[in-house]
């Protein structure tokens, strides 16, 4: 009976120290997290004209699309972020609205991105596309277009003056 007791026992332990251990594993990051990831790295050196970064995120074979419809390769793509002013370097970029898709080797990113530089404010939308090559997301296209704001101001209505 002791025997029978002292088996359970340590069978018992065994367990709970192997459950812990499986616990204690980090969980797989999915590929959504991974594409989330790579399109802040890409916000964040866009936002700061990291030419070293952007040069490393976008694929070769890249195809972009800015806000006033022009199509570039990365290599005109990275000519443009060599020629650009430091101070233009400087805007403020808040990211919203961001939704993450996964096919596969395939993630698409579309959020909705604000830029102030100075006294200049944008407001625009994009769609990103990354593409696992080798281990690694790379961006293979991406688009963005501008977001138009409109204000409507309600007319004040003016009783008319007593004759």
């Amino acid at each position: 009976m002791k025997l029978l007791l002292l088996i359970s026992l340590i069978v018992g332990i065994s367990f709970v120290s192997v459950s812990q251990a499986r616990l204690k594993r980090k969980a797989p990051v999915s590929a959504q997290q991974n594409v989330l990831e790579v399109n802040r790295a890409w916000v964040e050196a866009f936002a700061h004209c990291d030419k070293s970064t952007l040069a490393q995120i976008v694929a070769d074979d890249c195809i972009l699309t800015n806000e006033y419809g022009f199509v570039m390769s990365k290599a005109e793509f990275i000519a443009i972020m060599r020629d650009q002013d430091p101070e233009d370097c400087k805007s403020d970029l808040a990211i919203t609205e961001v939704r993450v898709q996964s096919f596969g080797s395939i993630g698409i990113v579309t959020g909705l991105m604000s830029e102030k530089q100075g006294e200049k404010r944008a407001i625009m939308r994009y769609t990103n596309v990354f593409v696992r090559r080798k281990g690694r997301w790379e961006l293979v296209t991406s688009q963005v277009t501008h977001v138009i704001v409109v204000t409507l101001e309600v007319p004040r209505v003016v009783p008319p003056k007593p004759l």
